[in-house]
């Protein structure tokens, strides 16, 4: 790619630029190894370093994206790059962190990011804390799914307003942090980042000590105004008990993969695309194609509701054999449940399936597009230590002249709190009693 522009963002020859950074990866990845510190190493580091970053996550970005200006121009996000460079002064180092990754969201892709919390734990140094409470979108608006036991009375409570402002208004104040392809995919992640201080810090909804001020509608209609503070990373979080939620999310099913009967279906989730530690996606499928067999079953319904990528050529052995069994591949014999989180490997898999068989979608649009960039390539920034990604390929799984911003489901099935506190999946209801 040739560089344009002023020379403060242009690498020097390529070879040298991925040489010179392998070798920065490899050296904070030992040190990483080697240091049980568990402290924000980064809040000592004076400020040349954190320009220095800059200047690779944005050389880095450049040279490595397979299109970094597709929505702004080399020039925006040059002129943002230097912006972000001066004003860093004036912020703390948890503030700079953010500024990392509202700098990534602005490529405008889903793949190319910094996470601002820890994904997996341990994935990059960043040591932000969280709020003691876990929230969810549904229909009706955000609602508390989780809370430490101190305020466990907040269970269910209709979030109205974080510091001053409203819900709907600090998720489009938060969006501009989390990179995602559409809308949906800020639904998916604005509840951690909603919920984590530094971030709200950042986004000038809490106090300089992290305390927020939190305006709910309890379960029995009252409002309440909470101070919450920043909680210990020990602290238990107990969730509401009406068997829909599982950890911050509903209706997820333990471990990565799982296979029930139900009403005569045969029932399979999917969760990752990827082999877990001891068992192979390709051996599960195998599995779930055997009981079809010797059960008779005469409806599957597939859930990858919760399936956020991986590795797309895993199952697709599974797609070609479900596509040779005329008592599944039929209209009413196979159903493939989507959601905010399917993304990535998942919704190319959900574009094979709906390719290749009489599939019929359930749910609600997933947070990645038919056509849309992914296989990221990971960095290290040098001095700081926290890990971004950028996406290196255009995948195009649709035809090209589809612009789709996600995939939609045949059916729309609205995701409401009121089912949840009840424990009624009518997704999977809708597909294991479809007439």
């Amino acid at each position: 790619m040739k560089m344009r522009g002023t020379k403060y963002f242009s690498p020097p020859n390529p070879r040298s630029v991925v040489s010179f950074s392998a070798l920065l990866i490899l050296i904070v990845l030992c040190a990483f190894a080697q240091s049980p510190d568990k402290t924000r190493s980064y809040e000592a580091l004076p400020l040349s370093r954190w320009q220095e970053d800059i200047r690779f996550l944005a050389d880095t970005l450049f040279l490595k994206h397979v299109n970094a200006f597709h929505t702004r121009s080399q020039r925006e996000l040059e002129e943002s790059a230097r912006a972000m460079s001066e004003r860093i002064s004036r912020l703390s180092p948890t503030d700079r962190v953010v500024e990392f990754a509202r700098f990534l969201a602005l490529v405008g892709d889903g793949h190319t990011r910094m996470w601002l919390y820890e994904r997996p734990k341990g994935f990059h140094p960043i040591q932000f804390g969280r709020y003691p409470i876990r929230v969810y979108w549904f229909e009706e608006g955000l609602f508390i799914v989780g809370a430490s036991p101190k305020y466990s009375s907040l269970l269910g409570a209709r979030v109205d307003s974080i510091g001053k402002i409203s819900a709907a208004e600090a998720l489009a104040r938060v969006g501009s942090l989390i990179s995602h392809d559409n809308s949906q995919g800020v639904l998916q992640y604005s509840p951690i980042y909603l919920t984590t201080p530094e971030v709200l810090h950042a986004l000038g909804l809490c106090e300089r000590d992290y305390s927020a001020l939190w305006t709910v509608t309890t379960v029995d209609g009252g409002k309440t105004n909470v101070s919450l503070e920043p909680a210990s990373a020990n602290d238990p979080v107990q969730y509401l008990t009406s068997g829909a939620f599982s950890g911050e999310r509903i209706f997820q099913e333990p471990g990565p993969f799982a296979m029930k009967q139900i009403q005569g279906s045969v029932v399979v989730q999917i969760n990752q695309m990827s082999d877990s530690a001891g068992r192979k996606l390709l051996s599960f499928t195998n599995e779930v194609l055997a009981v079809i067999d010797s059960s008779k079953a005469k409806r599957l319904v597939i859930d990858f509701r919760y399936n956020s990528g991986g590795n797309a050529t895993l199952i697709r052995p599974f797609i070609e054999e479900l596509a040779k069994r005329p008592v599944l591949n039929r209209r009413g014999g196979l159903f493939l449940l989507i959601e905010r989180a399917t993304f990535s490997a998942a919704l190319w898999n959900a574009l094979d399936l709906q390719r290749k068989t009489n599939i019929i979608l359930i749910g609600n649009p997933t947070s990645g597009k038919p056509n849309g960039f992914g296989e990221t390539d990971e960095f290290v920034l040098p001095n700081t230590g926290l890990r971004f990604s950028v996406a290196t390929r255009f995948n195009q799984r649709s035809t090209p002249d589809d612009s789709r911003p996600w995939l939609s489901p045949d059916v729309t099935v609205p995701l409401s709190f009121r089912d949840a506190m009840k424990g009624q999946d009518r997704v999977l209801e809708t597909a294991v009693g479809w007439k």
